[in-house]
């Protein structure tokens, strides 16, 4: 192609063969001239659209639909290029030119397509209010071409030129699918994105029936988005739905390992094996919610099984029965029953982790041990033998532990954290069941267990508290963020309860442990006073303390009173 075309007749090949240079030329720039080729498709492009505005063989009509093809290219490469006002802008033009056009079958890919691409650059500024109706108009569209059309409407690229094919329908059909397909998926990442978290499953499950019909599905990205599916029902406790999703993920990707069993080795970094890692992890999500779901039921004395959610309201063309025999998504009712769910937990949280090393990848290997604390501590409420559900405390705590021994707690302070406080609630436990087990009286190695196990939760809660310390004062903050103020509140309320169960023999260790008690109580007390919205955060909690501050000065009082 010359470097300024006046030949009209292959005007289309031409546009295409600068398009080319994205995929061809782009990718190769250098570092320091980034752009250097999108700046040259950007000069060529409108060239293209000069030729166009002068073209008097083409009706008015046409015209303006062609300079609007090449302005949504052209919208495209200033966004590309860092220009995003400058690219929303021309896409906003060229929805209304060709709003003003109409739907036409030359027009509508094209109006879809400008209105998908602004709402994804709204979407990318956060400004879902603005990218959400545009979504929501391109299916719209889509419908009324529909329900109005009986022929399929031109692809993009025909736009300059229809195409000739015998065939050219048929793949026109495919394209103006694969395109409503992924409307759908942008008017479910909205609907996400917003809250509104019904309607996005109700799409995304949508997107994922229409995919299966697809012959450009990608296995691997179909497989995660069905287990993210999941993960939406587990919240709505639809474990049956949830399990359906992650059979159907299960069975695809199941499908790829198969094929990829018959070509060379897979690597470490190869996409199946992170897919599989994932998988394993959305596994492990269902089965944790089950154990904590029908834990929640037998504390609360709700009928087992009753209002339990068995209808599955989703079903996928494959044949998953064999994938949902992995799990019964029953209500768990004895330790047998808990056992076997923690079984398949911890078996997919130990095939997750060979994937997700913590050398690599610290966030992920920590969150898998924090799931498997997590199953222990279910799996502990099941167990009817207190020493069996002691050893599964201590796991916990050994696994934990040895996470935030080999963490960076610079780098990784939120997480360290965040296993400060679950290594806290571990302490707190194993210090009420090693409680449990006193005799009367209780021997001394007894009482050094628990001294030791409370001295040890004492300081790893105010380890947790100093980790929130502001950089400046080196205090913790008058008012805590949203997420650190049950977690702040707890922990101080942990501290009290654990300095009361300490055992010491002399009167006066035994005030200043009840001072110190005191304290702790008074912190949380006096937070929730400053701000009374936090008191719905801790509600069992607050009433507790409350009373603590209360009482125990006049136990002190009349310990004093008893030493005279």
């Amino acid at each position: 192609m010359t470097e300024s075309p006046e030949d009209e007749t292959n005007l289309c090949q031409q546009f295409q063969d600068i398009l080319k240079l994205n995929t061809e030329k782009a990718p190769f720039d250098s570092p320091e001239n980034p752009f250097a080729t999108k700046y040259e498709i950007r000069e060529k492009s409108e060239k293209i659209r000069k030729i166009i505005e002068k073209n008097e063989k083409i009706s008015e009509n046409d015209r303006q639909v062609h300079c609007a093809f090449v302005d949504y290219y052209q919208s495209v490469n200033f966004i590309e290029t860092e220009e995003g006002a400058h690219g929303r802008k021309l896409l906003e033009n060229v929805i209304e030119t060709l709003t003003n056009i109409g739907s036409q079958r030359n027009t509508i890919v094209l109006t879809i397509q400008a209105q998908n691409q602004l709402g994804i650059s709204f979407a990318e500024l956060d400004l879902f209010e603005r990218s959400g109706p545009l979504f929501l108009a391109s299916e719209q569209l889509i419908r009324q071409w529909k329900d109005k059309n009986a022929e399929p409407p031109f692809m993009l690229e025909e736009i300059l030129e229809p195409s000739k094919d015998e065939d050219a329908d048929r793949k026109r059909q495919t394209a103006f699918e694969s395109l409503e397909t992924e409307t759908i998926f942008l008017v479910a990442q909205y609907y996400e994105k917003t809250g509104n978290k019904k309607e996005s499953a109700d799409y995304v499950t949508s997107t994922l029936l229409r995919q299966l019909d697809a012959a450009t599905m990608d296995p691997l990205e179909w497989s995660m988005h069905a287990a993210a599916l999941s993960q939406y029902y587990l919240g709505e406790a639809e474990f049956y739905n949830a399990r359906c999703c992650l059979a159907a993920a299960e069975c695809v990707l199941k499908r790829e390992e198969v094929k990829a069993a018959t070509r060379e080795p897979i690597n470490y970094e190869d996409p199946l094996k992170r897919s599989r890692a994932d998988l394993c992890r959305c596994w492990c999500k269902l089965g944790i919610a089950l154990l904590d779901e029908s834990k929640q039921r037998l504390i609360e004395e709700r009928t087992p099984g009753n209002d339990w959610k068995r209808d599955q309201t989703i079903k996928f063309p494959l044949e998953t029965k064999e994938f949902e025999k992995i799990l019964s998504v029953e209500p768990v009712l004895v330790f047998e029953q808990a056992r076997t769910v923690f079984l398949c937990i911890q078996r997919w949280i130990n095939e997750a982790k060979s994937f997700f090393i913590l050398e690599d990848y610290a966030t992920d290997f920590t969150q898998l041990c924090q799931d498997h604390s997590r199953a222990f501590n279910h799996l502990a409420f099941f167990e009817p033998n207190v020493d069996r559900q002691c050893k599964m405390q201590k796991r916990r705590l050994d696994m934990l532990q040895l996470v935030v021994d080999r963490l960076h707690h610079v780098n990784y302070a939120m997480i360290v954290r965040q296993l400060l406080f679950e290594l806290g609630e571990t302490l707190v436990a194993m210090v009420d069941l090693k409680i449990s087990q006193f005799e009367q009286p209780p021997s001394s190695h007894a009482v050094k267990k628990v001294n030791q196990l409370a001295q040890r939760g004492i300081d790893t809660f105010t380890r947790f508290l100093e980790n929130m310390f502001d950089l400046d004062t080196k205090k913790l903050p008058d008012k805590f963020a949203p997420e650190n103020v049950r977690p702040a509140l707890i922990a101080w309320f942990h501290l009290g309860r654990l300095k009361g169960k300490i055992v010491v023999t002399g009167t006066e260790q035994r005030l200043r442990l009840m001072k110190e008690s005191i304290d702790y109580f008074s912190e949380m007390t006096h937070y929730c006073q400053r701000h009374p919205d936090a008191r719905s955060l801790v509600r069992e909690e607050i009433g507790v303390a409350e009373e603590f501050v209360t009482l125990l000065p006049a136990k002190m009082d009349k310990i004093r009173s008893e030493m005279t």
